[in-house]
């Protein structure tokens, strides 16, 4: 089955199409992908920050819980 007349021409027309974006257009992804790129370094920082002190914060409670051994009681 061959493709009609109407597909070929709009596969043609959008082909032959180039878009060009402004120049505001491209400063302003520069700009935005600069400022994500300094984001997610800061962020990844401070995440690994937070997770440092979480984990010594609970192997200090731990370590506090497992100082009193519990005596058996002889019956």
């Amino acid at each position: 089955m061959a493709p009609n007349k109407f597909e070929k021409q709009l596969k043609d027309t959008l082909e032959g199409r180039t878009i060009a974006p402004s120049q505001k257009a491209w400063s302003q992804l520069d700009t935005a992908l600069q400022t994500q790129q300094t984001k997610s370094k800061y962020t990844f920082w401070w995440l690994g920050i937070a997770a440092t002190f979480l984990g010594v914060c609970l192997a200090i409670y731990i370590s506090k819980n497992n100082s009193n051994p519990i005596h058996s009681k002889r019956g």
